[in-house]
């Protein structure tokens, strides 16, 4: 049975969950595509979605940082990133 993209959100939810970053799994029905919510844990008011389209993550339009459908390390380190960044900014 092939890997959805709803598999490969949850799948890296978990991952984030053991890290102690809250991550939830989110549809978005005007890109048409499963994604993750990636809260501050922190500030719970600040979040970033990353989004599973073509078999690819992205962020945010524009933005040149992607990562495949199975990367999950890549995803994990840019959201860490973001993350620790704005830890340390609060």
């Amino acid at each position: 049975m092939a890997i959805t993209a709803r598999d490969h959100a949850r799948e890296l939810a978990d991952l984030f969950a053991r890290s102690g970053i809250e991550a939830a799994v989110v549809w978005d029905d005007q890109r048409s595509a499963w994604g993750l919510r990636v809260t501050e844990p922190a500030d719970g008011r600040l979040h970033m979605c990353l989004w599973l389209r073509d078999d690819r993550w992205t962020w945010v339009p524009g933005c040149a940082w992607g990562a495949d459908a199975g990367d999950y390390p890549a995803v994990v380190r840019f959201a860490t990133a973001w993350v620790t960044e704005h830890r340390i900014a609060l």
